[in-house]
């Protein structure tokens, strides 16, 4: 439609309306300008090439280069640009040879702009956290250098990466970003055995592995390194409720080193938290013992090392996101011992979500841990309070995927 000033009629025919109407075509206001979502990117990558200041409903032609700068027919994409002059594309890196990216307007080479494209390898990254997980329980992994625009899928594998099992993994929120990076969560089938095994993500042409102990009873150290004097936040699931638990440092023989023995009681829902100092030089694990006949026992290895102490965290989710219906561990440390903390979920504006709080008594070390179930799709954060004037309120974003 030429540029100009129209009239807009309405009409059913026994009544009319009009109204008046300027058509103008868009005009850019500078130069062309386009960006990548990624400069680099393995084969198999899908990202996103975007454009701002071109003459608005032209084709838009995007299309690889080698380093010669010969054109790679195949890797061609073709979009229009929109009423406000831009675009935006996406561009899959299907061609090992591919060293620059061109777009031009309309094949008209005075359009033509060009920037430079790395074709990386596919060395892709994965982390499990704490890297443990009861059967049934959900866990948060990340990772990076992964082919953006592929879906990942992940897999339980026997410890040495054979014998894959995607069964095992009964839901997953997992998902790759524009820049590469993996986030997101998995949960184990219920009906998984006791056992160490390797967790795979595979998306596009990438893989890779990370440890993964699956168990019903489980201990976590926080930090599993440190000097001399560095307390370490033991944190356990899957206990007996209200059975107390002792918590030593071991030596490379199983003996018991010179730390003094922590006790805590666990909660109604098999979770503990206790600060253990480590002292002792010789120390190379921390052993957690119910004090009970039968007891379960949980060892997790820590490291001596040189240096000054760490400071540790204050307040935990894990996992920091999930579906609806994920049981997350809170954890907290530094709040006043014996006195109550609170647990609720909380919208975007700060307030209460429908999940009911959850309660539990700190201990003398400062510490807590229980779980708090996400039933409430407005969740955006979990906030930790105590129940006293003027009492610690702590806050972590969670996010319902």
């Amino acid at each position: 439609m030429p540029d100009g000033s129209y009239l807009v009629k309405v009409g059913d025919g026994t009544k009319e309306a009009t109204a008046p109407l300027t058509v103008k075509a868009y005009v850019p206001g500078g130069p062309r300008a386009i960006a990548l979502s990624r400069s680099g990117a393995p084969v198999g990558s899908v990202i996103s090439v975007t454009g701002s200041n071109y003459f608005q409903d032209r084709w838009i032609n995007t299309v690889g280069l080698d380093a010669s700068g010969a054109t790679l027919d195949d890797t061609a994409v073709y979009v229009k640009s929109t009423p406000d002059g831009t675009f935006s594309a996406e561009f899959t890196v299907s061609d090992p040879a591919i060293a620059a990216i061109q777009v031009d307007e309309g094949n008209d080479p005075a359009t033509v702009l060009t920037t430079p494209f790395t074709v990386t390898d596919a060395s892709a990254t994965l982390s499990a956290g704490a890297a443990k997980v009861r059967p049934g329980g959900t866990i948060a992994l990340s990772g990076g250098d992964w082919p953006s625009g592929t879906t990942p899928t992940a897999s339980l594998c026997t410890a040495d990466g054979g014998s894959c099992d995607s069964t095992r993994i009964s839901g997953s929120t997992l998902r790759i970003g524009a820049d590469g990076t993996l986030a997101g969560t998995v949960t184990v089938a219920g009906s998984t055995p006791r056992a160490v095994y390797a967790l795979q993500v595979t998306a596009g042409g990438a893989q890779a592995l990370t440890p993964l102990t699956v168990a019903p009873s489980f201990v976590v150290l926080t930090p599993s390194a440190g000097p001399k004097g560095t307390a370490v936040t033991v944190i356990g699931q899957g206990f007996a409720k209200v059975a107390t638990v002792s918590i030593v440092g071991l030596r490379a023989d199983g003996s018991q080193t010179s730390d003094p023995v922590k006790t805590k009681v666990v909660g109604l829902d098999g979770a503990f938290s206790q600060t253990f100092t480590v002292n002792a030089a010789d120390t190379v694990a921390i052993r957690v013992r119910e004090v009970l006949v039968n007891p379960r026992t949980e060892t997790a290895a820590f490291t001596v090392q040189d240096g000054t102490v760490p400071a540790g965290p204050s307040f935990a989710l894990s996992p920091p996101e999930g579906p609806v219906g994920t049981t997350v561990q809170v954890t907290g440390r530094g709040f006043a011992p014996v006195a109550t903390v609170s647990v609720t979920g909380r919208t975007a504006d700060g307030k209460q979500t429908a999940d009911p709080y959850v309660t539990r008594v700190i201990g003398l070390d400062g510490t807590f841990a229980l779980d708090f179930t996400v039933r409430d799709r407005a969740t955006k954060s979990i906030r930790a309070c105590e129940v006293l004037v003027n009492g610690k309120i702590v806050q972590q974003s969670f996010t319902v995927s």
